[in-house]
């Protein structure tokens, strides 16, 4: 009989119709076929009639299948007819005869039916989180009455999510505390409380947070900085001078005192890091307070070159005042005799005879010294040698019997002003034996639009001298390089006329040219013209009255005396020094150079097995040839002998010949830096390799006496003294063919620049996807770093992208797998020869060389000597092992195990297989609670501590530099507390843990859940844990008997409560498994169920350090602490 049901249920799933087969249904009102056994129930129902959405009462159910046809209901009831007969009366007109269910359907699971969420709400039904902001459709519409639509439904700055999960604040109202401050505002901006109210009280209009002493109105952020051992501007520096301030009067510095709060361990490092921000400058650079290492420019400017390849001429002489000269007149100069003496110099005077008495005495403002033996003397406008005539006179008359000495010891410094077209204008003070030029050289010289050869000096507003930078540089003139006085000013006068020659000459160049000078002028400023140049090929470019460039040829005879004009151009042509009928041999081999061509030559006939090395790499070589048109073309050959014998070569042909340094530069992570082919961790690698190779060449430079070598072509050159390890370097290098890396801010090779403009290319894609779709090796992880550039790559970059584009993934059984240039004629034995050989295991397997999906060849490994010839290009070749040799490695299991012990494991093998193995659990084995270690996971976390160490005592230096270490309100306790951290971070063993699934039964339901064993794991399977264990700050950490009736802050109360110290919003959870809860706000504290095994650790509150911006990382270190000593408590009980 038909039965009506006013119910309805939600069916909430996901439909993945691409995946599911076809069902066989008949829809005839009988669920007898075979596909409902396996369908899925529901019953879960709730009243429609009325509608009260209560749960309904009854008995039934609704079955529900899918396929890619759609969705099948089938429903089934279990009341009595004589209970649904009485219900007849609710019938309705329209459908008297028929029995209702209604489904509604939840595919995003967010608890809004999809009809409601469509109609009513306007969210979407498919994304349980319509606008993103972390609380779902439902819990934003049911429970917090927030817009579903809108991520921030206050407009506070915080996302809803964050504002309910994160910080406990009303996401419908801006202000939670009521403060005036919006809890965007507390949170993203002042970093304060926004469930606290926050005051300013001293009615500055700072608050709190924000003002170093809320109760002191004339002390805040905004005041200026007074003289009086006070903080006023609160900036974290006591009058601008902390590390001089000595509060207690005691004689010690109080960042001196700080420093004897740390332990032995920590203090030394922290003060090497303060002696290496706090040096030791010149008196010079004091006054002028200006040191020119902070903006000397030492690395090397990049040569560019035009469409020809000749080099693009800079402005001559301006870059020498970037680079560190021996202009700078400080230090120990002998003083001339012709020395006028004056205030601030200091003499030291020696007596010797009756009286024996060195004394040093400082002329006044007077112009006098005073000498106890001698009384008062007037050294005023005296030359140095004047005033020592005068005081021998003295002696002589006053001390009979006595000889004295006179010598400079210290000079006084002299105010001079450099104006003008200067880089850096301004007043300084310098030595008096200063002259115009070190003055410049100290003062990084004049702008590209200052002259270099009118430089006034002026004293008294009067000009009484110029000089030309040129006659000094070039002519060696040091007439005009006047000796400046107190008072005196330097004007850099605008540029004149310029010019510009390049070509071949020696030192191409823009040089300004004064009135008159002529093209011989220049050619003289230019140090003549090279060796290749063509006296009878010179091109003058001149613009006319029009603005129009206008070109004229000349020989050196006719343009020799020509006067030059501003903006005029002159290029040099070289001489024709192309080569003819040759063959040129470069790379690595003994023989390199050029040979005569002849008749049907092949490779053979300058290349043979006496010229090869160890290190020639013969699966692959260069031939350059330029066809009939000029232009040349790259073709890929091999080195082996039937190859040699075989290729013919043609006039004129560039053989170029790799090494396997060259093939490791391919696979190093400089290149795939380069390429973009590195993850995050490996660039993170790269970043460390180039700043120690920065520091490397810092070291050189500084330990290397710079000694000044007569060059005519470049008298003020200066060149190093190489030291023996440098020499030893060098010629390391070269015996690999290397060049030396060059720092740059991103790539030390030339070659590295030119392919990473490749990093977007076709070529890339092949290698990523060579890359990544081969699982037996990781090729990031065996990426080596070379020694230096490979030459040939260096001098023609398009090699270096030839060999990419012919290279092979060669992997498997291989010891150095990576990226191999081959050809299409493959010797495989030489191949894995140069990729390190085989294994054992791939001694007797096979080579899978895959040409395409359809044309993939396999050959026995005892084969590989014969020569493979095909006509396509191989992309990638696999050593596979034999299938009966699998390599195996040790894998320990120990516990409640039935068996334990150290097993041998094969590749691939997982951790179900070796539980099963092991027998499985004791009846009293707690799989939760297992613990899985990794050597490798270990390692990472030591560094990660280690580094974590090294950043806490950056903090404790930078802290006590600046002294925002006294913002803590207790440097003390933040001292002893931060110091014991770093201790326990550089003494802590770190076991590895990995969080994973331990149940047997579940890894098998999820087998994509089951690791992959790896060589020294171990597994650890506790008992059953009855207790719970509660740590930190806490009035008394201990452990209690597990109750499933207590929550985590019933466990808190029992532990005595939380300590003064206490991090309230930082509590967290390590479970039994090892995963960390973290971010339990208060509510969730009270309600949160915990599993028998728990920790709860309850850090220590970093507000009172929050000046000191380490603690950042303080919360993370906890949590990797509490990780730690939850699986070595698990190992050890």
């Amino acid at each position: 009989m038909h039965r009506k049901l006013n119910l309805f249920t939600t069916v909430l799933f996901v439909l993945f119709t691409s995946s599911l087969s076809s069902l066989d249904l008949v829809i005839d009102g009988n669920l007898d076929e075979a596909d409902w056994l396996n369908a899925r129930e529901i019953t879960k129902y709730y009243e429609s009639l009325p509608y009260t959405l209560n749960d309904a009462s009854g008995s039934q159910k609704v079955l529900v299948l899918e396929d890619e046809k759609g969705i099948y209901l089938g429903f089934i009831s279990y009341q009595a007819n004589e209970t649904i007969r009485t219900q007849k009366h609710q019938r309705d007109d329209e459908m008297a005869n028929a029995d209702m269910v209604g489904v509604s359907i939840d595919f995003d699971g967010d608890g809004l039916t999809d009809v409601n969420e469509t109609n009513i709400h306007s969210t979407n039904p498919s994304l349980a989180d319509t606008d993103g902001d972390g609380l779902n459709d439902g819990d934003e519409i049911l429970n917090e009455s927030t817009d579903p639509n809108n991520p921030d439904s206050d407009g506070d700055g915080l996302d809803d999510g964050t504002e309910v999960l994160v910080n406990s604040t009303n996401p419908n109202l801006q202000d939670t505390d009521g403060d005036g401050l919006t809890d965007g505002q507390e949170v993203n901006i002042y970093g304060s409380d926004p469930l606290v109210v926050d005051l300013d009280e001293d009615s500055d209009l700072y608050y709190w947070f924000g003002d170093c002493d809320d109760n002191d109105p004339n002390i805040n952020p905004g005041r200026p900085e007074l003289l009086n051992g006070i903080d006023d501007d609160c900036d974290s520096l006591i009058d601008e001078g902390f590390e001089f301030i000595d509060s207690d009067a005691d004689g010690l510095s109080d960042y001196e005192e700080y420093l004897r709060f740390l332990p032995d361990s920590v203090r030394s490092s922290v003060e090497s890091r303060i002696k290496t921000d706090v040096e030791d400058d010149s008196d010079y650079d004091e006054l002028n307070q200006l040191r020119r290492e902070s903006f000397m420019e030492m690395e090397e400017k990049p040569v560019e070159y035009d469409e020809f390849d000749n080099v693009i001429p800079a402005f001559f002489g301006y870059d020498l005042f970037d680079i560190e000269t021996s202009f700078d007149s400080s230090g120990i100069i002998a003083a001339p005799r012709e020395y006028v003496l004056g205030p601030g110099d200091e003499l030291t005077i020696s007596f010797s005879g009756s009286i024996q008495a060195i004394k040093k005495v400082s002329v006044n403002r007077e112009g006098n010294i005073f000498l106890r033996e001698l009384g008062t003397i007037s050294f005023s406008g005296l030359t140095f040698d004047e005033a020592s005539e005068r005081l021998k006179n003295i002696t002589q008359a006053s001390l009979i019997g006595t000889e004295v000495e006179i010598s400079l010891s210290r000079l006084r410094t002299i105010q001079v002003f450099v104006l003008g077209n200067s880089k850096r204008p301004g007043s300084y003070n310098f030595s008096p034996l200063s002259s115009i030029s070190s003055i410049l050289f100290n003062t990084r010289g004049p702008t590209e639009n200052g002259s270099l050869r009118n430089i006034s000096l002026k004293r008294a507003n009067k000009e009484i001298g110029s000089l030309d930078m040129y006659d000094l540089l070039i002519n060696a003139n040091t007439s005009n390089d006047l000796r400046i006085q107190s008072g005196d000013a330097l004007l850099v006068n605008p540029v004149g006329s310029r010019v510009k020659i390049w070509g071949n000459v020696n030192r191409p160049a823009i040089y300004e040219i004064k009135e008159g000078e002529t093209f011989q002028d220049v050619l003289n400023f230019a140090s003549g013209l090279s060796s290749k140049a063509d006296k009878n090929k010179i091109t003058l470019s001149r613009l006319s009255n029009q603005g129009e460039r206008e070109f004229f040829d000349y020989s050196l005879k006719d343009i020799n005396s020509m006067k030059l004009k501003d903006s005029d151009e002159i290029f040099i042509h070289d001489l024709s020094g192309k080569l003819s009928n040759n063959i040129r041999i470069e790379g690595f081999l003994s023989n390199r150079g050029v040979y005569s061509y002849i008749e049907n030559s092949k490779i053979s006939d300058f290349i043979d097995e006496n010229d090869l090395t160890d290190k020639t790499y013969l699966p692959f070589s260069v031939i350059s040839r330029r066809d009939d048109n000029g232009s040349r073309e790259f073709l890929a050959t091999d080195l082996n002998l039937k190859t040699r014998e075989e290729f013919n070569l043609k006039p004129n042909d560039f053989i170029y010949v790799f090494s396997q340094y060259d093939i490791d530069f391919i696979n190093s992570a400089l290149l795939a830096d380069a390429l973009g082919l590195l993850s995050e961790e490996d660039k993170n690698k790269i970043d460390l390799f180039y700043e120690e190779e920065r520091k490397k060449t810092l070291a050189e430079q500084n330990n290397a006496a710079a000694v000044t070598t007569p060059d005519q072509t470049d008298p003020f050159q200066r060149q190093p003294t190489k030291t023996e390890e440098e020499k030893r370097e060098e010629l390391n290098l070269k015996s690999k063919n290397l060049t030396k890396f060059i720092p740059d801010d991103r790539y030390p090779c030339k070659s590295l620049k030119y392919v990473a403009k490749f990093n977007a290319s076709t070529l890339v894609s092949n290698l990523k996807s060579l890359k990544f779709s081969t699982s037996e090796t990781n090729i990031s992880d065996r990426l080596g770093l070379n020694e230096g550039c490979p030459k040939i790559f260096e001098d023609n970059p398009d090699l270096l992208i030839v060999a990419l584009e012919n290279a092979s993934l060669v992997s498997g059984e291989i010891r150095k797998p990576g990226f191999y240039p081959i050809t299409n004629n493959i010797s495989l034995k030489n191949l894995t020869s140069f990729a390190g050989g085989a294994t054992n295991l791939g001694k007797s397997g096979n080579y899978e060389i895959f040409y395409s999906e359809k044309d993939i060849q396999n050959i026995n490994f005892d084969e590989s000597e014969n020569m493979i010839f095909s006509s396509s290009f191989p992309k990638s070749i696999v050593l596979q092992q034999d299938p009966d040799k699998q390599e195996t490695f040790s894998v320990s299991v120990s516990g409640f195990i039935k068996n334990p012990g150290t097993y041998s494991i094969s590749k691939g093998e997982k951790l179900s297989s070796l539980l099963e193995r092991a027998g499985g659990y004791e009846k009293n084995a707690y799989p939760y609670g297992g613990v899985f270690t990794r050597s490798s996971v270990a390692k990472r976390e030591k560094e990660a501590f280690n580094r974590a160490a090294d950043q806490l005592e950056e903090g404790i230096a930078t802290s006590l530099t600046s002294g925002a270490i006294t913002n803590t309100g207790n440097p003390q306790l933040a001292l002893s507390v931060i110091s014991n951290l770093i201790t326990r971070l550089k003494d802590i063993s770190p076991v590895g843990r990995i969080v994973t699934e331990m149940s047997l039964e579940k890894l098998k339901k999820n087998p994509e859940v089951d690791i992959v064993l790896n060589s020294g794991d171990r597994i650890y399977i506790p008992s059953e844990k009855s207790t719970i264990t509660v740590t930190g700050e806490v009035l008394a950490p201990t452990s209690f008997v597990y109750s499933k009736n207590l929550r985590v802050n019933d466990y808190i109360k029992l532990a005595g409560g939380l300590a003064d110290s206490a991090d309230k919003r930082g509590i967290f959870v390590i479970l039994p498994n090892g995963q960390a809860v973290r971010n339990l706000d208060s509510w969730r504290i009270g309600r949160s169920k915990i599993e028998p095994g728990s920790t709860i650790i309850v850090p220590r509150d970093s507000t009172p350090f929050n000046a000191i911006s380490i603690f950042r990382i303080f919360t993370p270190i906890l949590a990797n602490f509490a990780t730690a000593a939850a699986a070595i408590s698990a190992l050890n009980n």
